[in-house]
């Protein structure tokens, strides 16, 4: 069942794209071994920390989506993200870390440390460069020695997917498929006569006929943009309110430093009382600092 106007809601949505994952183990497993380079029969004991499908808060607007899972002594992350957010590396960064010191109970060795990996599918462009996926460790920057192992964070970047991806290239046909809204790009999938992929267009199209999941999309896209708007039109009224202040106090200086210096300077001091009441208000409406600086840097 299409959503709309022959159009399904893909896998780039991030509820969709756990709900696939989450309910469908077995697709799950040959997803990890294709795109980690992991032998499927090594893929044992495997294990979802977190096979909740809808946040606890939701409609979520700021809530973060993820599998997490453990296959025997390795910890991986998956996430889906679907639009450009410029300071997206370093929350991965310091997500990885958690995940990673987290693994680690009082009293236990270092050693005892799994493996952990950050596996990253993006929906936009992120690195200057061909390659659709890059792998990131820790080397030496003159021998290119690894430091360790247990630190490994992938990016598979889905525009870079040519509209036929080459069938020989199994991550170029899994990013594919996440990408895929219709019954066009489905037929092309299902030409290439992979059983997994053909299992996986099936329980998508079933996740879409999903009524409750579907309403939940709606609800959490809907909080989502209020959520924006409203932070927008905050902000914006903030900095228009310190630059009006900014300013009757620049020119008020200026009588004795000069006009032009004192509407530059008025209009300085005014940002910076906008960033100042806006932060003030964010931090009264409950925000941590990590959604502020998220906010404020887009």
């Amino acid at each position: 069942m299409a959503y709309k106007s022959g159009r399904y809601i893909s896998c780039k949505n991030d509820i969709m794209f756990k709900a696939l994952f989450v309910r469908n183990e077995d697709i799950l497993k040959q997803f990890i071994s294709d795109m980690l380079d992991i032998p499927f029969k090594e893929i044992t004991g495997m294990k979802i920390l977190n096979s909740e499908i809808i946040p606890r808060d939701l409609p979520g607007k700021t809530s973060r989506l993820d599998v997490h899972l453990i296959i025997g002594n390795k910890e991986i992350d998956i996430e889906m993200q679907a639009r450009r957010e410029r300071d997206f590396a370093d929350r991965v960064l310091l997500y990885w870390s958690k995940l990673f010191a987290d693994n680690l109970s009082k009293g236990e060795k270092y050693e005892s440390l799994f493996p952990t990996i950050s596996l990253n599918i993006l929906g936009y462009k992120k690195f200057d460069c061909k390659e659709y996926y890059s792998v990131f460790r820790i080397y030496e920057q003159n021998r290119r020695e690894l430091l360790t192992d247990k630190l490994m964070i992938c990016f598979f970047e889905i525009p870079k997917i040519r509209s036929a991806p080459d069938i020989s290239d199994r991550k170029q046909l899994w990013l594919k498929l996440i990408d895929a809204g219709s019954e066009e790009e489905f037929t092309m999938l299902k030409n290439t006569g992979d059983p997994m992929i053909n299992k996986s267009i099936s329980r998508i199209r079933e996740l879409n006929a999903d009524i409750k999941l579907r309403e939940y999309i709606r609800a959490r896209d809907e909080a989502r943009w209020r959520y924006h708007d409203d932070m927008r039109k905050v902000k914006e009224e903030g900095i228009a309110e310190g630059i009006e202040r900014g300013v009757v106090k620049g020119r008020a200086e200026g009588r004795a430093e000069g006009r032009a210096e004192g509407r530059a300077k008025g209009r300085a001091e005014g940002i910076a009382e906008a960033k100042t009441e806006f932060i003030r208000q964010m931090k009264s409406a409950g925000l941590s600092e990590e959604e502020i600086k998220r906010i404020m840097s887009k």
